[in-house]
């Protein structure tokens, strides 16, 4: 009695099974080359697609390199993606530059964009300098209103004239003074009603009630 042959390997299906496993190894190193790289931009709020990644690597860029300024841009503050980091980059210029250019411009209100940063880096200018010689052009800060002011010296430009009080008509009401400074128990002259009742020193020859004489009837509670 003869036993039978076992069945051969269908040729075909070996080379479909060959191939799907190459794929397959294939996948896992893309994806452990570039897993890394993708959770720190999208974690980052930097997000790059894998498709990007491989992209660059195709076209000799090193997406870390890119992935890294990318997350520096945007956690700074500063709008950019990274096709225009690798158009740059490609061009010569100098991504980290730029961006800490780009980071500090924004984070200091300095109206300058990556496109104008990029052009000036590719024309061989020193990008940070420019934005420090900015900062250094601006005028300095004014003098902030509060209690750090307390105790500090000034001189007056103009006569300062306090907010005071007058009494109409058994009233008190606030006052401003319209030219000099009026002191306490001179007569006045009313002269307007606004927020506050504005008076100026009383003429010579004017009677002896100034309120009587401009009919004055201010609508303050």
């Amino acid at each position: 009695m003869q036993l039978a042959a076992p069945n051969s390997v269908n040729p075909v299906l070996f080379v479909v099974l060959a191939i799907m496993l190459v794929f397959i190894l294939l996948l896992v190193a893309v994806l452990s080359r570039y897993f890394k790289l993708w959770t720190q931009a999208y974690f980052a709020q930097a997000p790059v697609s894998f498709v990007d990644l491989i992209g660059m690597s195709l076209r000799k860029v090193d997406p870390k390199r890119i992935v890294v300024n990318l997350v520096r841009a945007v956690q700074g503050g500063a709008t950019v993606t990274s096709r225009l980091l690798e158009r740059h980059l490609l061009a010569g210029g100098n991504v980290e530059n730029v961006v800490s250019a780009l980071v500090m411009a924004r984070q200091k209100n300095v109206d300058l964009d990556f496109e104008r940063l990029a052009a000036m880096d590719l024309a061989g200018q020193d990008v940070m300098a420019h934005v420090r010689s900015a900062l250094a052009a601006r005028p300095p800060a004014a003098a902030p209103i509060g209690p750090a002011l307390i105790g500090l010296s000034a001189r007056a430009n103009e006569p300062i004239l306090p907010p005071a009080c007058v009494e109409v008509g058994g009233r008190v009401l606030p006052a401003l003074a319209d030219r000099d400074v009026v002191e306490a128990g001179e007569e006045i002259e009313i002269v307007g009603v606004a927020q506050h009742v504005v008076v100026r020193r009383k003429s010579p020859g004017v009677g002896d009630s100034a309120v009587d004489r401009v009919g004055f009837s201010p609508p303050v509670d």
